[in-house]
């Protein structure tokens, strides 16, 4: 990899950076988290959001990618955020997602229209509508809270270039962070009763599901 190859990553890296911390006191200060784990969240979502957009930018194919790698690297990180905040609170921050959503949503399908992707743009209504109906019905009978829901249609609007095995893969991981929840609530002493947030496994399966 040339110092050119690494530009782009390292920009979609230091916006994951920044980005990925101002979420996540944002979506804490929306639940009234606690102070004390405001500061040990957005440190694990510093690094987290550095992560994501150096992967980001890692996959591009090319400067012409630019604005979209830039509108997943802001999605990725109000996924990863609203997931962080789950994780503490047991509640998604309606109003973050809800602009992270709008925004975006609407960057997304921009900057995909912008490169002449029309299928991409579909494949991003159809996952997103998809996403929000089995999360939907997950409410409905299994248990799972509305603030899930909402994390699931904004984690639709990543995938408009989803491949099959990126789908796979991030279903599985969805699975995986689920089972090592339960083992770690089972651990210490929890029961098939006890509440457990449903965030950050979403988080992690379209984050997978868009980087394979």
């Amino acid at each position: 990899m040339t110092v050119t190859d690494l530009v782009l990553p390292l920009a979609m890296a230091t916006v994951g950076t920044v980005l990925c911390p101002l979420f996540v006191a944002a979506g804490m200060r929306q639940l009234h988290g606690p102070a004390r784990t405001r500061v040990r969240l957005q440190v694990a979502c510093l690094v987290l959001g550095c992560l994501w957009g150096f992967t980001t930018g890692s996959i591009s194919s090319g400067a012409a990618e630019w604005p979209l790698r830039l509108a997943l690297v802001a999605w990725g990180t109000a996924l990863i955020a609203a997931g962080a905040c789950d994780a503490v609170t047991q509640r998604v921050p309606t109003s973050l997602l809800r602009t992270s959503f709008l925004g975006t949503g609407t960057a997304i399908a921009a900057a995909l229209l912008l490169q002449g992707d029309v299928r991409a743009v579909a494949i991003t209504a159809i996952a997103t509508a998809a996403a929000t109906l089995t999360l939907l019905a997950s409410w409905r009978f299994a248990g799972a809270g509305f603030g899930d829901v909402r994390l699931a249609a904004l984690g639709g609007l990543g995938l408009g270039q989803v491949t099959v095995t990126g789908g796979v893969l991030g279903l599985t991981a969805m699975v995986v962070v689920t089972m090592v929840q339960t083992a770690l609530v089972v651990s210490c002493g929890g029961d098939r009763r006890t509440l457990t947030p449903l965030g950050p496994a979403i988080a992690v399966g379209f984050l997978v599901a868009a980087a394979a």
